[in-house]
């Protein structure tokens, strides 16, 4: 498996003299798989560079095709595709994988990016076969390659992911902010065991105490999930604006005076990783998996009542979700999930709530949300979840009109 860094800066691109050695370039990096596959981490202003490389690259010419995994929409990990000439030749196939969020697709976010206001070439203008999934938490195959995916801690929320085969394992955990006093749950199980954990080091511990809801880490914490997970490298990455080469090597050299095998990513770094052994899917380190245990379920004539139980990660299990699709059917016209237990919901909460919807506009019911927290209903409105359903307070109300 190789690696290499097209573009490690964070927020904007600064293509600066005191910038050249780590580079000015926005969030992008190519790993090419044991296997030849070709994979991108994200779409900033990096891609351009990687795309004309692309083409001048005997192997991707006769293969034609490349699989791109956007970590999530802010504008520096997306604003490089327009730019991006592989997409607009015919006969050139690209999937793109991001997550599902609600009131704004993966193809209209980039899409939006090339409106007639702000670009002179339409997305419909590319050529190549473009081709969108939108993930919740789950695991995805390129060809042998194992691509698994979990939520960040970022503003309008965000993908880590770790990519696994037969040489290694990489994790990608860019746009990520640590929790006070303890270490974040869904970065320790992507870095299980990992060989490279690429990790946003975009502030120092004192630039962070002004910039807290941000949405972005500090080394220090990269090498707090290093020891705990067991990874054997750490690079710093979605390097700041204002850092410039002198700066970040500072941050380097104390970075590697905690955790010797620590490099920031810099302009076109290439790693390559060659370890040569067995992969037994889904994971040759198995990620940690929640069992579903029945919650909850009321029916009261057309109408189905889903009780969510108190436990985030039981109710932001893929098993949990599968079981209850199963229940939500055509002879329901009302679909209610009572939040009363959940106080907290998290972006893989909202996940759960976005794949029952999708299921209950198939059947052509109506959606709603009962008894839920103040911090809910607050969380529900920063991700305009109430622009697609109501929250009742009284059920009552669906009684009557049964």
């Amino acid at each position: 498996m190789k690696i290499k860094f097209w573009g490690a800066r964070g927020s904007i691109a600064t293509p600066e003299p005191e910038n050249m050695h780590y580079g000015g370039n926005t969030s992008c990096v190519e790993i090419r798989t044991a296997a030849g596959e070709v994979l991108i981490i994200d779409a900033g202003t990096g891609i351009r560079k990687l795309g004309l490389s692309l083409l001048q690259d005997p192997h991707f010419s006769r293969s034609k095709k490349g699989t791109i995994f956007l970590s999530h929409f802010h504008w520096d990990h997306i604003q490089g595709f327009p730019f991006f000439v592989p997409a607009f030749i015919p006969g050139y196939h690209f999937k793109f994988y991001g997550q599902f969020k609600m009131g704004g697709r993966l193809e209209e976010s980039l899409r939006g990016q090339m409106e007639h206001a702000y670009f002179p070439v339409r997305l419909s203008d590319m050529q190549s076969t473009l081709e969108f999934h939108e993930i919740l938490e789950e695991t995805v195959y390129v060809g042998d390659t194992i691509v698994t995916s979990r939520y960040l801690n970022h503003p309008q929320g965000c993908f880590g992911y770790r990519i696994e085969d037969q040489d290694g394992i990489v994790v990608y955990c860019s746009d990520t902010e640590h929790f006070p006093n303890t270490l974040d749950k869904k970065v320790l199980e992507l870095a299980e065991g990992a060989d490279i954990l690429i990790y946003d080091a975009q502030y120092t511990e004192e630039e962070y105490l002004s910039k807290v809801g941000w949405g972005h880490s500090t080394w220090n914490e990269g090498v707090k999930i290093c020891r705990e997970a067991g990874v054997k490298q750490l690079i710093l990455f979605h390097h700041d604006p204002t850092h410039n080469d002198k700066f970040i090597a500072k941050l380097e050299k104390e970075a590697q005076s905690e955790f010797p095998n620590t490099i920031a990513a810099s302009r076109e770094l290439e790693l390559n990783l060659q370890n040569k052994r067995s992969l037994s899917p889904p994971s040759a380190v198995e990620l940690k998996t929640h069992v579903y245990l029945p919650g909850e379920l009321e029916e009261r004539g057309d109408i189905l009542i889903i009780r969510a139980p108190s436990s985030l990660s039981e109710f932001s299990s893929a098993s949990y979700r599968e079981k209850v699709l199963e229940q939500i059917t055509p002879r329901f016209n009302h679909i209610v999930v009572d939040l009363e237990k959940l106080k907290n919901l998290d972006s893989a909460a909202l996940g759960t709530l976005a794949a029952f919807m999708e299921k209950v506009q198939k059947i052509q019911a109506k959606y709603y949300l009962y008894r839920i927290s103040d911090f809910n209903r607050e969380i529900l409105e920063i991700s305009r979840f109430t622009h697609f359903l109501t929250i009742l307070d009284d059920l009552s109300i669906l009684q009557k009109t049964s």
